[in-house]
């Protein structure tokens, strides 16, 4: 193998919880206020740029979910405080603009000639900026008569498992909450996902209240439409059905990570099959993660919790599915949920004449090298092939190196995993998103090559990958867009 945000917290009780306790750290770190404070302690390197934006009203008070945006790409959204705190690789040496916007409020940009001209925080070098953000006069409301309005959108079903609480709710995107369910047993149903016309491939659009869109319409937006639970039995007949009914008579699962609601990830879910265009039946296992930047310790300890149902679920679906082939996709912290059932299930089927499922797709793992390294000698003989995505521009996974102080497997930088038994692809040059963490969904390049994985089961010297050797071993690099005509 070569293993190629919240409220300030007083600098002494950093320092004590520093000393005291790496747990205590990890809290401190992932807290907004005090990533500046971390970074200042050099917990983090000091070249990392920072962007810190605080947004107000015109009376200094703070807006909480003002959408912020860098270059017209969405970065995120401001906290109880009115902040948005990021850490970053440097930042290309250029102008940037940065635009806050917030319903009722005057979309306002702000323009930086280059970093150097930027105010030093105690922080490191970083964008620091206040926006205060004037209200807006709206026109009165002109009623017209549309006549009828007709669809123009797809429906996705999606079938899910859970072991989040049901809340009962009718609205579907609060019907499962990021509680753990009471009883600990896994829930089942059926959602509907709208798909618009306009869909841009790698695209999962939402409400922008950058463009005065401050409901989902799924003329435009990917929308959670319905949620429908179902029983046991109920649940596995249906899914049967549907699974006979598809052209290729298969199914995959996909496994949300950390900061996900059970409604991001239903979308998240039909947004990845449409785009590459798998034509069997999509299922969602949704895990109950709190969807809160600073509950990632609880995100770790409930993955571990539900790694048992997920274990549990999988092996009902190979029995009672009857789908001709299962495939695997997880995406960052999922895939230790996902390692470790797979291992379970490797360590109870003993010898097996087939894998039980095909193909296996560990996108950008939030899990640790040395420790996928050990989990793929354990899982290997349970699929046919698995896949590793990592990329040197995932912050999301820079970040929790410096809190677990190890590589991550999906991460690239000085070093790479390559493993005998993995399918170690180099996505860094992929088009991604601003945090560069959600490129399996965003990226042209990989959706295709999930595609290939999927569809046609090609191995990687077969999908337009350059090979790379590390250490007498093989692994695959995604062509930059110079090469990739």
């Amino acid at each position: 193998m070569a293993i190629g945000v919240g409220e300030r917290t007083p600098r002494p009780v950093i320092k004590r919880a520093m000393r005291s306790c790496s747990l205590i750290f990890v809290l401190v770190l992932l807290s907004v206020g005090d990533l500046a404070i971390a970074l200042a302690q050099n917990q983090i390197p000091s070249d990392l740029y920072m962007l810190h934006v605080t947004i107000t009203d015109p009376a200094a008070r703070p807006l909480a979910g003002a959408e912020i945006r860098l270059d017209d790409e969405v970065a995120g959204i401001t906290d109880v405080t009115g902040q948005y705190y990021l850490a970053r690789k440097p930042l290309p040496e250029r102008s940037h603009t940065i635009t806050a916007s917030f319903p009722g409020f005057v979309t306002t940009s702000r323009t930086v000639a280059r970093l150097s001209e930027i105010s030093q925080s105690k922080a490191g070098r970083g964008v620091d900026l206040t926006i205060r953000l004037p209200k807006l006069r709206k026109p009165a409301a002109v009623e017209v008569n549309r006549g009828p309005v007709r669809p123009n959108y797809d429906i996705v079903p999606v079938f899910y498992a859970t072991d989040r609480a049901d809340t009962g709710n009718q609205n579907p995107a609060l019907r499962y909450s990021g509680e753990r369910s009471r009883a600990a047993t896994i829930g089942y149903g059926i959602c509907e996902v709208t798909i618009p016309w306009t869909h841009t491939s790698g695209e999962l659009e939402s409400p922008s209240w950058l463009h005065f869109e401050y409901n989902p319409d799924p003329d435009k937006h990917v929308v959670l439409k319905s949620v429908q639970p179902l029983e046991h039995d109920p649940f596995y007949l249906k899914l049967a059905a549907a699974v006979a009914d598809s052209s290729t008579k298969e199914a995959v699962v996909f496994i949300h990570g950390y900061q996900n609601s059970f409604e991001s990830a239903a979308r998240q879910t039909a947004q990845l099959v449409r785009d590459a265009h798998f034509q069997g039946t999509p299922i969602l296992y949704s895990w109950p993660s709190k969807d809160k930047l600073l509950a990632y310790t609880e995100d770790e300890d409930t993955v571990q919790w539900t790694a048992f149902h997920l274990r549990d679920f999988l092996e009902e679906l190979t029995q009672r599915s009857h789908a001709t082939k299962i495939h695997l996709i997880a995406h960052s912290m999922g895939n230790r949920a996902l390692a470790s059932a797979l291992q379970m299930i490797a360590s109870k089927s003993g010898e097996r004449a087939n894998p039980l499922f095909d193909q296996v797709v560990l996108a950008a793992p939030d899990i640790g090298a040395d420790t996928l390294t050990l989990f793929a000698r354990e899982i290997r003989p349970t699929a046919q092939r698995l896949t590793l995505y990592a990329s040197e521009n995932d912050d999301a996974l820079l970040l929790s190196r410096y809190i677990h102080g190890a590589l991550r497997a999906g991460q690239k930088s000085a070093y790479l995993l390559v493993a005998s038994g993995i399918d170690t692809v180099d996505a860094s040059a992929a088009r991604t998103d601003f945090l560069g963490h959600a490129y399996y969904a965003t990226s042209a390049s990989i959706i295709d090559d999930i595609q290939k994985i999927l569809t046609s089961e090609a191995p990687p010297e077969l999908r337009n990958l350059k090979p790379a050797i590390l250490q007498d071993l093989k692994y695959w690099i995604i062509p930059g867009p110079k090469q990739n005509h």
